[in-house]
């Protein structure tokens, strides 16, 4: 069973990247714009000027320095990761993937990221040392108010064309769920159509409550448009930078 979800047309695409990273100078930001200025990459705050305006691992200080020495962590080239954040217990890095590396269902992953913490326990040599806390990639995304995560395809049981009005969506929660589906917690969060792009940011509210962590199955959403597709280019704008919306890959 589908739902509609529909969305009041907004303002036109601010345009570029940088746009979209950043926000507009004026009036409200386009589709996928995090209205706070940071994104997300598996539950780490990614600032946009981390974006815009990097700063090369090889700026790092002394402390920085050390934590790429410690334990676990794998060599790497410090001019290919950008800094996220530094602290006296903690280094967060970010690096661009060469080629997305896509997983299925929509969830399509373009950058990779590396905590590196100060632990303190006695099993540990030289404690306290430097040790990696976390490394894997992710899609940057943006925060949809009071949505959890989600990936997004097109329904390949619903095609669309250019005469559609209304997209046929396969929504996917990454949120432990159980297993089960989001029916019922789906919702538009901002959909903006141009003359050449719609825009759309699909979210689902959590469920509460403890939740086991099989593969959750996609859940059939409805979007309606206020015209019809045409030749537009259909976009996913909850992440960084907007991506097209296809059918799922094998």
């Amino acid at each position: 069973m589908t739902t509609a979800g529909r969305v009041r047309r907004q303002t036109a695409l601010c345009g570029a990247l940088l746009a979209t990273l950043a926000g507009c100078a004026t009036g409200a930001g386009p589709a996928g714009a995090s209205s706070s200025g940071t994104y997300d990459c598996m539950g780490t705050p990614i600032s946009a000027e981390t974006l815009t305006d990097p700063r090369p691992a090889t700026e790092l200080d002394a402390t920085g320095r050390a934590a790429l020495d410690g334990l676990e962590v794998p060599p790497i080239d410090p001019a290919a990761w950008t800094i996220v954040s530094t602290a006296p217990q903690e280094v967060v890095l970010l690096r661009a993937l060469a080629e997305p590396d896509d997983h299925g269902a929509g969830d399509v992953r373009t950058h990779e990221r590396m905590v590196i913490t100060l632990v303190d326990a006695p099993n540990i040599p030289g404690s306290p040392a430097w040790m990696l806390s976390a490394l894997g990639s992710c899609a940057l995304t943006v925060p949809g108010p009071g949505g959890g995560t989600a990936t997004v395809t097109l329904d390949p049981a619903a095609p669309v064309s250019p005469a559609s009005t209304a997209v046929a969506l396969l929504v996917t929660e990454t949120a432990c769920n159980s297993g089960q589906d989001a029916a019922g917690r789906v919702e538009v969060t901002s959909l903006q159509e141009t003359g050449s792009t719609v825009e759309v940011v699909i979210a689902v509210s959590p469920r509460r409550g403890d939740q086991t962590c099989p593969s959750n199955p996609p859940t059939p959403f409805t979007v309606d448009l206020d015209e019809p597709l045409g030749d537009r280019l259909l976009l996913d704008a909850s992440t960084v930078p907007p991506r097209p919306i296809t059918v799922p890959t094998p």
